[in-house]
């Protein structure tokens, strides 16, 4: 994940205002269910179930390339492009706000939610990789669907 701006996205969702944007630039089997289309199974169980809403990060906009990323490779004269079934896709998100950013009851709360729910100590908690982890967790746990965990 990086940080990116867009005029357009800014307009389309004023209420991002200061958390900003990040991008997720990656490739994936073409064969695979798209993380879009992952994400809106997701978003359904999220209003269902209170132990996942509001700890689901929101997809502003994506773009799948068609190529495979040989044919990317090559373009780009990177050596030895090699035959794969992969593509490259880019998934652009609100930004989370970091727990860190947290002060007082407000820090206390996410950070017994995240201890209640993985039962891992506070510096495990701070990391963003256990974030991601511990939304899939979550998921899994509220619907037995260990198949989101990715």
């Amino acid at each position: 994940m990086f940080p990116v701006t867009s005029k357009k996205l800014g307009e389309d969702h004023p209420d991002i205002g200061k958390a900003g944007i990040v991008a997720k630039v990656f490739r994936a089997e073409r064969q695979r269910t798209s993380e879009p289309d992952i994400l809106k199974k997701v978003y359904e169980i999220a209003e269902e179930l209170d132990p996942v809403k509001g700890h689901v990060p929101l997809l502003l906009w994506h773009h799948k390339f068609t190529e495979p990323t040989c044919e990317i490779r090559e373009a780009l004269d990177v050596s030895e492009p090699k035959k794969t079934s992969r593509v490259l896709y880019i998934l652009v998100f609100r930004k989370l706000q970091p727990i860190t950013d947290l002060q007082g009851a407000d820090f206390f709360n996410v950070w017994k939610k995240c201890t209640l729910c993985m039962g891992f100590g506070v510096s495990t908690c701070l990391s963003v990789e256990f974030i991601r982890v511990a939304g899939h967790y979550a998921l899994w746990q509220a619907t037995g669907m260990s198949a989101l965990a990715t």
